[in-house]
């Protein structure tokens, strides 16, 4: 069976010692201590399946296992995905049958209400509270903070091919309420419904589609514009040019998008990929001995691999020699006193013998912050710049420094969230932001 979007997992991250949470042995749960390190074993974004159809009115909707979504309240409201779908509820009950989630705001964000049947996968969406409130202390000065989780793929076979990430943007569906040209400074299109919901110029830069009624061409590309303002007293988006195919009237449905992952208007987010060989080996060793199915480096252990724990689960690949065929090995175990090394399968012709290169790939971070306001060290190493990417076509690859595009079974990446608050603004809400990973099968 081919690889599925419920295959790739987002956990927290957390300190670890000796490696034992290398493979997700520790619980931590806290948001705000997600700050690199190992993977934890606290899923962000835990799924259940649909125990009955909805349509794409209902308020109340009743899942397989309740306790897989977050939990919830009229001030704290959580989120969920369902197919193209993100709801916000504000309670959770077990009073019937499996449970249901209650208070359903239906196609927030955006994200247009749809029916959905039973056995459709919800997800919940915890990421919405990888940053705490703003305080008053910070927003009087401004501030920078950062957040790290892990994705794991959990497939037990298959590989997630050209893996990209990039942040989801705001969007608005919507129906025109008035429209007009305008040849000398483009034309406009405005939708009442959306007034006092962002700020003025939230969606400047953006993007506008057309996407039924007046105004829609068959060719795909017309129906897209750029947006140079947006009026929020009006609800009113202006672009750049003229309309491609008629003006637009009240028949007119449309989706602006704007360049921005979060709603507060206050806030930039942006995002890094951390994806490495194990920094102490400094991306590579040199074997001591080895054969078809193992390899000595009989260094490890004095160099601080004293765990029979480490390596586990990762892959190894052999960079020189017979051994080498350019498919990473699992690593099925580790003796932490000879620093010997065995692979679930065979290296290729004789494997390994002394004097070889080899490289370790899929391990713990070791770019620990020490606070929610100090940087990891950006662009150095396996670690690359932060991007503001909100789409597709500007998703940043897991490429990182050419150590691979593709996330093969039971290997991890980790990705670096960067929330910049500025100063004295009147915003003190929390940032709902969602990472959006790319693959292809």
């Amino acid at each position: 069976m081919a690889i599925e979007a419920s295959d790739i997992k987002v956990y927290l991250t957390g300190l670890a010692v000796d490696g034992v949470n290398y493979d997700g042995a520790d619980p931590q749960s806290n948001p705000n201590l997600s700050l690199g390190g190992f993977r934890s074993s606290t899923e962000i974004n835990g799924s259940s399946a649909l125990s009955a159809s909805v349509s794409s009115a209902d308020t109340a909707i009743q899942v397989d296992d309740v306790g897989a979504l977050p939990g919830a309240s009229a001030i704290n409201p959580s989120y969920a995905v369902i197919g193209e779908e993100m709801v916000s509820y504000t309670a959770r009950s077990t009073s019937l049958g499996s449970g249901y989630i209650l208070g359903v705001t239906r196609g927030v964000f955006g994200r247009i209400a749809a029916a959905h049947s039973t056995g459709d996968i919800i997800t919940g969406v915890t990421s919405q509270n990888l940053f705490d409130h703003v305080r008053a202390s910070e927003n009087a000065s401004g501030d920078t903070e950062y957040r790290c989780f892990a994705v794991l793929n959990t497939n037990s076979s298959d590989t997630a091919f050209n893996v990209k990430v990039f942040m989801a943007p705001i969007k608005h569906e919507g129906l025109a309420t008035a429209a007009a040209a305008d040849s000398g400074s483009g034309g406009t299109i405005s939708d009442s419904t959306i007034i006092g919901s962002y700020s003025d110029n939230f969606f400047n830069s953006g993007t506008i589609e057309i996407t039924g009624g007046a105004g829609l061409s068959a060719t795909a590309s017309e129906n897209i514009y750029t947006i140079t303002d947006y009026v929020n007293s009006t609800g009113t988006f202006v672009i750049s040019g003229n309309w491609n195919n008629g003006v637009p009237n009240t028949s007119t449905t449309f989706v602006a998008k704007a360049r921005k992952a979060s709603p507060n208007p206050n806030t930039t987010m942006s995002f890094a990929i951390e994806r490495h060989f194990y920094s102490k080996l400094d991306g590579s060793g040199v074997a001591t001995g080895g054969g078809s199915t193992y390899m000595i480096d009989s260094t490890l252990p004095g160099n601080g691999w004293t765990s029979p724990l480490h390596f586990v689960g990762a892959y190894i690949i052999m960079l020189t020699g017979d051994g080498v065929d350019g498919i990473p090995k699992r690593i099925s175990g580790y003796n932490s006193t000879t620093g010997r090394i065995d692979i679930s399968g065979n290296f290729v012709n004789a494997g390994v013998a002394s004097g070889d290169l080899y490289a370790i790939v899929r391990g713990p971070t070791e770019n620990l912050v020490s606070g929610e306001g100090v940087a990891p060290p950006i662009g150095v190493g396996n670690l690359s710049s932060f991007t503001e990417a909100y789409s597709v076509d500007e998703a940043l690859s897991i490429d990182v420094n050419d150590i691979g595009e593709d996330l093969v079974h039971d290997e991890l990446f980790f990705i670096w969230l960067k929330r910049e608050v500025t100063a004295n603004t009147s915003s003190y809400y929390n940032d709902n932001v969602i990472p959006s990973i790319y693959f292809e099968i």
